[in-house]
């Protein structure tokens, strides 16, 4: 188990890399102790492709399913700041060297979805298969 990092008076979670993809990794026991998160990747080995964007929304989401500020910095990527509700503060462009200087909220307790994970979706998804098969069995 990993606790998070004290940094400036405050509980941050560093994630590395291909991590900021997980949730799991978001909503564990030491990601809801943390007050904001860290994200350091390198990106490089994506190029110029539509994954790097795909990187830096992935953060958008984990910010938003957590309630927490998460700061991500990409050596040839974009890095920006995605806030709790979202938004992707000062994006770098691809291959741009740059410093981001960005207030971030400190914020603490949980989400529905840090504490119910998935299930929500397994739940439709599994709704949607019965009702599959029962239109299927009557048709039939």
């Amino acid at each position: 188990m990993f606790e998070p990092l004290t940094v400036a008076d405050s509980q941050v979670r560093a994630l590395v890399c291909y991590e900021q993809l997980f949730s799991d990794l978001f909503r564990d026991e030491a990601s809801l102790k943390s007050q904001w998160f860290a994200v350091v990747t390198n990106d490089a080995w994506f190029a110029r492709t539509p994954f790097q964007d795909l990187q830096a929304q992935a953060v958008r989401l984990r910010a938003i399913e957590t309630r927490r500020d998460v700061v991500r910095a990409a050596n040839t990527g974009i890095s920006a700041v995605a806030t709790a509700d979202g938004r992707l503060l000062q994006p770098t462009a691809l291959y741009e060297e740059a410093i981001v200087i960005q207030e971030i909220e400190l914020r603490e307790g949980s989400t529905v979805y840090s504490r119910s994970g998935d299930v929500a979706a397994w739940v439709s998804l599994a709704a949607a298969l019965a009702l599959a098969l029962l239109a299927r069995m009557r048709r039939d």
